[in-house]
Parts: C-alpha cells; structure tokens; sequence
C-alpha cells in the first residue's frame, strides 16, 4: 500500500484532486506503507483484496525497480 500524491512540478506544493483541472503541470509521487500495514494483519485489513480486487499487494519499491524512470 501507498499514498499516491501530486505535486506542483515548479514548487513541489501539493495539487489537492478537488482543485486539480487541465493544464495543471504535476508530478505524481507515490509513498510507501508504514510496516504495520505490510504485515498479513494488516493487509488483511487495508490490501487490494480487502476492497475486493483480485491481485496481491506488491511494495511500491518492487513496482518501481521494474519501472524505467523518466525525467
């Protein structure tokens, strides 16, 4: 699990979803889940399965290590 945020490109400011329209320049960061919430227990309790989707939870970390960075 993570939080997925949106940031002003220019001032690194956070751009909140009810104010966000087009033309908007963001960049979008995503934050890692505190460890408690990687534990069975707690994934159990906030996991993708939880809400009814059908995959497991993969760490952010491991998303991103296949992912090319683009700048």
């Amino acid at each position: 699990m993570y939080l997925i945020a949106i940031v002003a490109v220019e001032t690194g400011e956070p751009i909140r979803t009810d104010i966000m329209r087009y033309g908007y320049r963001g960049s979008i960061i995503l934050i890692s889940a505190h460890e408690r919430m990687r534990t069975e227990k707690g994934l159990e309790a906030l996991g993708p399965r939880y809400f009814g989707y059908d995959f497991d939870y993969v760490p952010v970390e491991k998303l991103m290590a296949t992912q090319e960075v683009k700048s």
